[in-house]
């Protein structure tokens, strides 16, 4: 049936809609318009997802689906957003307060996710001095999919970076903050790309850069051990560069299931390694079949407004793991992944090729995750794996869990050095229906010197402490207790403490171990503490 604009819907604002290249399927399932204009929906895997930009104003959603859907459950996440749809014969429609990640469930049909930016302000102008576009003489980019453009893309990039760099040496006056390199539309065969000092790369709405999946085509950098298969850094920086910059509302697509299945190499997508005042935003980054973002040994980062859409079966294809980096912000994202969606970690020896070009082995400090959405089979939002070196200072505030195992996590394995001034704030956990190594839980703090079940030591643990959870919502409890599990006397867990913690089924806030789902007797766990207002 379709479904009619209510008399109501507030007018909407300018909606701009971004297509995609044949190569993708639209969805069989949903058809979206977005105050009454059209927008594409790709066919995904365990989701289908639509992209587009809006005026940062109440706008109607309507979300046309076949005639027999059940309506009888419709959820829509993040539910603090208080948005209540409107059911029809196939029709789900509501209003939006304004820009907005969510994911849409409607009876047995599986999720849409919908991904709202604001539009676009800072668009680069094609004929500006100091851009560079990738079609233009003499870069001559591919722009169907037919041929590589790697050389295109990196010739632009090395241009761009020497122009720019001359042109500093020289005090030419008005010089902008970086020399841009503009991708149009279109679909892009990209090997492996060096990002340099002092550029920016702009992907336009429409532009794909595509992983080949032929291992020919890249540089093997490491290979991981647990995937039984070589990786490759997708797109990396320049060791040792600054003031770098990759936006627009393009996409970078790993192609992780043709790389995986066929050309046996895996990707981690996008690498700010030995870097420092870097910045993504506003693209989407899909497919990764390995960790997908990892910023190493790096400084001064920020990641916003990024869309990590992976699928829920490939395996360690998680969404931004913060690698001994100091000074790192991830805010308003959504990240979807089989593994850990958001993670830090700290591996001193785990890409031996480039000891002697890396920066040394630092700690994890002064991260922030805020306002992100996480739906996983894993830890929604987690510090570990990996703690050979400190982690400082570590934030998740305003996130929600759309589903997970375990929901709020902290899981020290793979290293002995020390967890410390960790914050969990305003965090809302919806859904917790799957299982981890026999987890199911809102909330796990684990140490273990046998990570991943393996029967023998790794190589020792380390303590945690000074643990704050507060100001945080639980829809879903799970299925087992909360784990509180410390190693030994040495390797525990010290000074937790607990404020404002809405419980599902509890009045008021939870004041005891047991109001949060405790099941068992922590272990190894001292100086728990508790807001009594």
């Amino acid at each position: 049936m379709g479904c009619p604009v209510p008399s109501a819907a507030p007018i909407a604002g300018s909606i701009a809609a971004y297509t995609f290249p044949s190569i993708y399927n639209s969805s069989t399932l949903f058809d979206l318009n977005v105050g009454s204009t059209d927008i594409p929906v790709m066919q995904f895997y365990e989701y289908d997802y639509a992209h587009f930009s809006m005026d940062s104003k109440p706008t109607w959603i309507a979300i046309t689906i076949p005639d027999d859907t059940d309506l009888t459950d419709v959820r829509i996440s993040p539910k603090k957003l208080g948005i209540t749809p409107t059911k029809s014969t196939g029709c789900v429609s509501f209003t939006i307060p304004s820009d907005e990640y969510l994911i849409v469930k409607i009876g047995s049909l599986k999720e849409l996710v919908i991904a709202a930016d604001k539009l676009e302000t800072n668009k680069p102008v094609k004929s500006a001095s100091y851009v560079y576009n990738i079609l233009s003489k003499p870069f001559n980019a591919d722009p169907t999919g037919s041929g590589l453009a790697t050389t295109a893309l990196q010739n632009a990039i090395d241009t761009a970076a020497a122009d720019w760099a001359a042109a500093k040496s020289s005090g030419v006056s008005g010089l902008p903050p970086r020399a841009t390199v503009y991708v149009p539309k279109g679909l892009y065969l990209i090997g492996n790309i060096v990002l340099k000092s002092n550029t920016e790369l702009y992907l336009e709405a429409g532009s794909f850069l595509r992983f080949t999946g032929v291992k020919s085509d890249y540089t093997l950098h490491w290979y991981k051990s647990s995937q039984g298969r070589d990786v490759t850094w997708w797109i990396r920086t320049d060791f040792n560069s600054t003031n770098i910059k990759v936006y627009g509302r393009g996409t970078l697509d790993g192609n992780g299931k043709y790389g995986t299945n066929v050309g046996k190499i895996n990707n981690n997508i996008l690498v700010p390694i030995a870097t420092s005042h870097f910045m993504v935003d506003g693209i989407v980054i899909k497919e990764s079949s390995s960790w997908s973002t990892i910023p190493m040994r790096s400084q001064n980062l920020l990641f916003q407004n990024i869309k990590w859409f992976n699928s829920l079966w490939m395996s360690e294809n998680d969404g931004i793991d913060v690698l001994e980096s100091v000074d790192v912000i991830v805010r308003h994202t959504i990240a979807i992944s089989l593994d850990d969606p958001y993670s830090t970690k700290a591996y001193t020896k785990i890409f031996p090729k480039y000891n002697d070009v890396l920066p040394a082995a630092r700690a994890v400090e002064n991260v922030l995750f805020d306002d992100n959405l996480s739906w996983t089979r894993c830890f929604a939002f987690k510090i570990g794996q990996g703690v050979q070196m400190p982690h400082l200072n570590i934030t998740f505030q305003n996130g929600v869990v759309y589903d997970a195992a375990v929901g709020l996590g902290i899981h020290h394995a793979w290293g002995t050095s020390y967890i410390k001034d960790v914050t969990f704030s305003l965090m809302q956990v919806e859904r917790i229906t799957l299982e981890l190594e026999g987890r199911s839980t809102w909330l796990g703090f684990i140490i273990t010197d046998k990570p991943d079940g393996t029967p023998a030591a790794s190589d020792g643990a380390g303590p945690v402490s000074k643990v704050r959870v507060r100001d945080t919502t639980v829809w879903s409890k799970g299925k087992t207790g909360i784990s509180l599990e410390g190693l030994s006397p040495t390797a525990n867990i010290s000074s937790i403490f607990w404020s404002h913690t809405k419980m599902p089924g509890v009045d008021g806030y939870a004041q005891s171990l047991e109001a949060l789902n405790s099941k068992t007797e922590p272990t190894f766990v001292y100086d728990i503490k508790w807001d009594t207002d």
